[in-house]
């Protein structure tokens, strides 16, 4: 027979152990929002350059920019899922 105090510390530390993954997930979120690299586009603007080129360029950094943010998203969609997931159905 197994001692029943051994599930309830199982289990917090199960539920630490997932709130710190999601912790980390956001935390990743954050970083990814905050790059620099997420404002280049504004700098391959008309001003810069003009042309079909620098057209193609802004908008190819542009689709980046949507495609990080949606990563971003992700992450803190997965923190959540890893969350729930510790607490049962």
């Amino acid at each position: 027979m197994s001692d029943p105090s051994a599930q309830p510390l199982a289990t917090a530390s199960a539920l630490a152990a997932a709130s710190a993954r999601a912790g980390e997930l956001r935390r990743l979120a954050a970083q990814v929002e905050a790059l620099r690299l997420l404002d280049l586009h504004r700098w391959a603007g008309d001003e810069v350059w003009i042309g079909p080129v620098a057209w193609q360029c802004r908008e190819q950094l542009l689709a980046h920019r949507r495609l990080l943010l949606f990563a971003a998203d992700g992450l803190r969609a997965a923190a959540r899922r890893v969350e729930q997931g510790a607490l049962g159905p």
